[in-house]
């Protein structure tokens, strides 16, 4: 109802111009034959009516057009609540595939887009409609010869938007997803600056974002051409029918097929007959933007609530199949809730596996992993990311080119000051957490640091791969009383013996299969 009253405004805007068109066409007339019969006053009276008038419907129609500004920009607020709220109620595997750079397009140039062809193209179209119909039987009282005349010239202003239609959509869909690309990398380059340094990647960000941003001058290029052979083909098109009009009015008048009256009212009612009918053929290239604009933002996605509060992981009835064979059959499991779980058994026979699976690092073949909250998810139903409740370190150490100062930025002040006390407590040296980068540093080093890391995230779940390897004994002791002391839920492959005392659950894996102890 509320875009109903916006459009009539539009139009009652736009109506505004016929009054004044009709005044101006009158007064001309009048002052015309003022001026033929020498009547002075006549005159004067007729230039001062058509003034008048025009102030004041100039004055309504400029009322008309703030009012529909400021209701327009509610309006526009109001679509992009509608679009927060589609989008917060998507699965959250919708959402994971819709990029910062998407939803700077679709709340910026999209819902304009869109906006503007409801409230302002439709309603200009329908407005223009009236006009063009109302003038058509005002030009048919000066005879059919003079309305096909005008209908014909007004045909002209369908070329424009009929010609750059398909070019148009493809100009606006291929910019938009251009800007919306250079706007991901930005931004992924901002928030993964440690990481691009800890690779050493930061020539290929900076190679594909000069990539992208040639690919942008290319696709801008094409589109402005666009826009600019639209301009320039409306110039030139209106350029002919005004002065195509002079002429063809004069041989008109000439042949007696119309009087001084008739072509005065013809040449200024035209004007608006030709806008008029170039405004409802511009719906064309408007549509093609609007329809490309609106699959943008109202991309389909099931909806289904968010939550991040995950107390467990359970393993229902899980198997793993691989191209060698069966690694695990109908395995159940559950971690977290406290549980200190130890993970044991043969070389190869899909310790590190598990893990994998309850962290959602590998999908099983057949059963689910559920994780489980104020609400139930599974692993297969959502992609959920649990960067404070689930902590993971695999069994091969990363060999970052960033000192472990640098990684412990990513943390809070609380969490890092915590990282470095179990680094030193694990036999660790300034310098060396400080100034030596974790690719310099030894294996047994490595593994202290990120293991002074996990301890320090205090994840309500931590899964850890082989914590001993490259450890010392002295080591090993120490971090076995770290796990020990701490105080939530941890998950554990190991193949020696440190932690056993301290595990209150431990899982083997023998012949596929997952026996619990």
């Amino acid at each position: 109802m509320k875009n109903i009253k916006i459009c009539f405004l539009k139009i009652t805007e736009i109506l505004m111009t016929v009054p004044t068109d009709l005044l101006i066409a009158f007064g001309i007339t009048r002052t015309v034959e003022g001026a033929r019969n020498g009547d002075l006053r006549a005159v004067a009276l007729s230039g001062l009516l058509v003034v008048g008038g025009v102030i004041i419907f100039r004055s309504l129609e400029t009322l008309l057009s703030q009012k529909y500004i400021q209701s327009r920009m509610l309006s526009v607020q109001g679509r992009k609540l509608e679009v927060y709220e589609l989008q917060i109620g998507k699965k959250l595997t919708e959402v994971g595939k819709a990029t910062a750079g998407d939803k700077k397009e679709q709340f910026d140039d999209d819902i304009n887009t869109v906006t503007k062809y409801e409230l302002e193209c439709i309603p200009s179209a329908i407005a223009y409609a009236c006009i063009a119909v109302g003038y058509t039987f005002i030009l048919l009282t000066y005879g059919w010869n003079v309305l096909l005349v005008v209908l014909a010239m007004a045909m002209i202003k369908i070329i424009p938007p009929v010609i750059v239609k398909k070019w148009l959509e493809r100009s606006y869909t291929e910019c938009r997803d251009i800007e919306s690309e250079i706007t991901n990398e930005y931004l992924a380059g901002i928030e993964g600056f440690r990481t691009l340094k800890a690779y050493g990647a930061t020539g290929w960000f900076e190679s594909r974002m000069h990539k992208l941003n040639t690919d942008y001058l290319s696709i801008g290029n094409r589109s402005i051409l666009c826009a600019e052979a639209e301009g320039v083909l409306n110039q030139l098109i209106g350029s002919i029918l005004k002065y195509g009009l002079y002429i063809v009015c004069g041989i008109m008048l000439l042949n007696r097929m119309i009087d001084i009256d008739g072509m005065i009212a013809v040449i200024v009612l035209s004007s608006d007959f030709f806008a008029a009918v170039s405004s409802v053929f511009s719906l064309i290239s408007d549509k093609a933007e609007y329809r490309a604009a609106n699959s943008r933002i109202y991309e389909k996605g099931d909806r289904v609530p968010i939550t991040t509060d995950v107390k467990e992981i359970n393993m229902d009835n899980i198997s793993l199949e691989l191209d060698e064979g069966i690694l695990i059959e109908s395995a159940n499991a559950s971690f977290g809730n406290g549980k200190k779980i130890l993970i044991k058994g043969e070389n190869g026979a899909g310790k590190s596996t598990v893990l994998q699976l309850a962290v959602g690092l590998k999908k099983p073949t057949g059963g689910k992993v559920r994780f489980s909250g104020a609400k139930d998810y599974y692993s297969t139903d959502v992609n959920l990311c649990f960067t404070e409740e689930i902590v993971y370190l695999p069994q091969e150490d990363l060999q970052l080119s960033i000192s472990f100062n640098e990684l412990t930025e990513m943390a809070d002040a609380e969490k890092r000051a915590g990282m470095f006390e179990y680094a030193r407590r694990f036999g660790m040296k300034d310098e060396d957490l400080y100034d030596k980068k974790i690719s310099e540093m030894s294996g047994g080093e490595r593994k202290k640091a990120f293991l002074a890391y996990v301890f320090g995230m205090e994840s309500k779940i931590a899964f850890v791969d082989e914590p001993e390897n490259s450890l010392d004994k002295q080591s090993i002791e120490e971090v076995a009383k770290a796990f020990d002391e701490y105080k939530n839920a941890w998950t554990v492959v190991s193949h020696g013996q440190s932690l056993d005392t301290f595990a209150n659950e431990t899982l083997y894996i023998e012949k596929r299969a997952l026996i619990h102890e």
